[in-house]
């Protein structure tokens, strides 16, 4: 089985997959090791738009043999995979959460310039819904890390 987690900056989405390794679950965030590529777009308040190397990714998940793989990522061309994910998880939270933890947050500086705020904030009116109507979990991060993590993972474990 192969979980994808997606949602807004700041929805926890490295924080479960932590957990979940630390657990003992494989995991892989699909916004670094290579995994993702950065496209100049000068329609986006920041001026580029990460993506996935399709093929990195695709080769990536082809070689799992693990039960479950957990792996994170929020891109535009997640619908080249999207047939590879037996379960696509949403974690979202509250618009002021979001933007807090993204300012807090001090391993990750996406979100606390000026310019990447905004496109925090265009993505969470824009984006978030359409991650939320393609999910098929939606799950609130607005709790401790461990509650969530026990979600995701029963979604992960679910017998198939």
């Amino acid at each position: 089985m192969i979980v994808l987690l997606t949602g807004m900056p700041g929805a926890g989405k490295s924080t479960v997959l932590r957990e979940l390794a630390a657990r003992g679950h494989a995991v892989e965030d699909l916004d670094y090791q290579g995994y993702s590529v950065l496209v100049e777009d000068r329609r986006r308040p920041v001026g580029w738009e990460q993506l996935w190397d399709v093929a990195r990714v695709r080769a990536r998940l082809d070689a799992h043999s693990e039960d479950v793989l957990f792996v994170a990522g929020t891109v535009s061309n997640r619908h080249e995979l999207r047939e590879r994910f037996d379960a696509v998880v949403l974690l979202t939270a509250p618009r002021d959460v979001l933007l807090g933890r993204v300012a807090a947050r001090a391993d990750n500086p996406y979100g606390q310039d000026a310019a990447s705020r905004a496109q925090v904030e265009h993505d969470i009116e824009v984006v978030e819904p359409v991650l939320r109507d393609e999910a098929t979990h939606v799950v609130d991060t607005d709790r401790p890390a461990a509650q969530v993590a026990d979600e995701v993972e029963r979604i992960g474990t679910r017998p198939r």
